[in-house]
């Protein structure tokens, strides 16, 4: 475990794995870290978590926010202020800035309101604590988190429209599909029905040489029709009965 709290958050960055993780629940928790949570925060680490996220992870933690709260909360307006400077100016504070800060606070000013505007003022800018780098580093990960989450958002949005347009290209496709199919049964149910015509034709003697029907010739026909003709006479009704129904029809 390292002997001191690092200066800088750079140095604090910069610390082997699990010394980092010791730092890190030492400087902002306060306290060593348990087996457990070392484990965790070191095995995500080696697994490609971020440095910052795992700061951001613990600064958002229901564990920090109450001692930020103890903090901003106990004691009187003269500490609090103390408290401040020393975190964010690495001093303490003179009197003309404890009397302006103290009369804020006095006045109604809210606590986190007070404890911005010295973490705002130049001189803490300048003084770069580690607290104010900490402050800036983590505003930073909060702020690329939420770009992340927006470009997230719209990669969603987009994967969304891709696979509606999908669905409708693909309802589109089988509807015409469906409609072919149909056409298809159609147009053979036509060409049975021909068929079935030009075999009673063929089929049934004329009654007299006047209203005698030219045989067709089989031999003339296409292969195709001769196989159409073929099966219909093997598995059709009898050629009596498509003769029976035919002349009913006329």
């Amino acid at each position: 475990m390292p002997s001191q709290t690092p200066g800088t958050v750079l140095a604090l960055l910069a610390l082997p794995i699990p010394d980092f993780v010791q730092m890190a629940y030492s400087v902002l928790l306060g306290r060593q870290p348990e087996w457990h949570e070392a484990n965790a925060r070191g095995a995500a680490l080696r697994t490609g978590w971020g440095r910052v996220r795992l700061l951001e992870d613990i600064v958002s933690s229901p564990e920090f926010r109450v001692k930020e709260q103890e903090l901003l909360g106990d004691g009187s307006a003269r500490a609090f202020v103390e408290r401040h400077y020393l975190r964010y100016m690495n001093r303490m504070p003179d009197p003309h800035g404890l009397a302006h800060y103290t009369k804020m606070l006095d006045g109604g000013t809210s606590r986190d309101a007070v404890r911005r505007d010295i973490a705002g003022s130049e001189e803490a800018l300048a003084a770069g604590s580690f607290w104010m780098e900490l402050d800036r580093l983590l505003e930073d990960e909060r702020k690329n988190m939420r770009r992340f989450g927006r470009w997230l958002g719209l990669l969603r949005r987009q994967e969304r429209r891709r696979n509606l347009e999908i669905e409708v290209s693909n309802y589109q496709r089988d509807h015409e599909i469906r409609l072919s199919r149909v056409e298809a049964v159609r147009t053979a149910d036509v060409l049975r029905e021909e068929v079935l015509v030009d075999h009673r034709v063929t089929d049934v003697q004329p009654s007299s040489t006047q209203d005698a029907t030219p045989a067709i010739n089989m031999a003339s026909l296409p292969p195709a029709t001769r196989r159409m003709l073929y099966r219909l006479r093997h598995h059709q009704p009898s050629t009596g009965s498509i003769t029976a129904s035919i002349e009913g029809i006329y």
